[in-house]
């Protein structure tokens, strides 16, 4: 039986584990960037399980109505014609389970099994543990920390563009700089719209106009436009876009906001300017 350790936690820590085949035992993945997230979980699996012994080696908990037991027989079993065991539970929160389930899992964790990989996934569950409980501290010691987070704005480029290349499509970094304005920076809701664009575009190269036609604009991205609108003297093409707004359901006050802080970053660069 292998103690389990506190390791480094993030991202890093993680691709260097998959790159050198030593996956931990215990792991917590949270963060808005779900794309990442399920792509690490697979490269989990590519690791640890074979596609012969999956259905045996591999077991996926609903956390909302898992037990101590549950989960505690999950770990106990040995893997079957394979090294090791994934274990995969959807949104359990250990830390805000009472103390006797937190002890109980403090004593099931120390203490696990070599061949065991344990994930929790914290979808639609936040991660917020609370630092100034001594026993979360405990718990939390013994898990590997993985934040998926939003990429920044260079990353996300050189993706987009590998993307659009496994499509067959090429589109320059300026275009592809504007998708992430126009679609926001999550790679879960890019990956749909980048193959929606490819699939319309007929040419080689992907233009702002491809991306225009078809993709869904998050809500800055349109107040943006209607702001511009406004400034340029155009109300009728600005009164449009708040029509298009509302008819999708978009709350008003998300509306005001959206525009309110537009109108912050002109008048911001105005001063500047000034």
């Amino acid at each position: 039986m292998a103690k389990s350790k506190s390791v480094e936690s993030g991202l890093g820590s993680l691709k260097n584990a998959i790159s050198s085949g030593e996956i931990g035992n215990l792991y917590i993945f949270h963060g808005e960037e779900r794309y990442l997230l399920e792509f690490y979980i697979g490269q989990i699996k590519k690791k640890l399980l074979d596609e012969g012994t999956a259905e045996f080696n591999y077991k996926k908990i609903n956390g909302k109505t898992a037990t101590v037991s549950e989960i505690s027989q999950a770990v106990d079993a040995l893997p079957v014609f394979a090294e090791r065991t994934l274990i995969e539970i959807d949104d359990f929160d250990i830390f805000k389970s009472n103390e006797s389930v937190k002890n109980e899992l403090i004593e099931l964790f120390s203490d696990v099994p070599e061949y065991a990989c344990i994930v929790f996934v914290y979808d639609t569950v936040e991660f917020k543990p609370d630092g100034r409980v001594k026993i979360n501290q405990n718990l939390k010691k013994l898990f590997t920390v993985v934040e998926f987070e939003s990429q920044d704005q260079n990353d996300l480029i050189n993706w987009i563009s590998r993307r659009f290349r496994a499509l067959d499509k090429i589109i320059d970094r300026h275009t592809a700089d504007y998708m992430i304005f126009v679609c926001g920076s999550l790679m879960t809701k890019l990956i749909t719209e980048i193959e929606k664009t490819a699939a319309y575009s007929k040419e080689n190269e992907i233009t702002k106009e491809d991306i225009d036609a078809v993709v869904i604009p998050q809500i800055d991205a349109v107040t943006y436009k209607m702001t511009n609108a406004v400034v340029a003297g155009k109300y009728g093409e600005a009164l449009d876009i708040l029509s298009d707004l509302f008819a999708q359901g978009e709350p008003p006050h998300k509306i005001i906001y959206s525009v309110s802080l537009r109108i912050r970053q002109m008048y911001s660069a105005w001063v500047c300017i000034e």
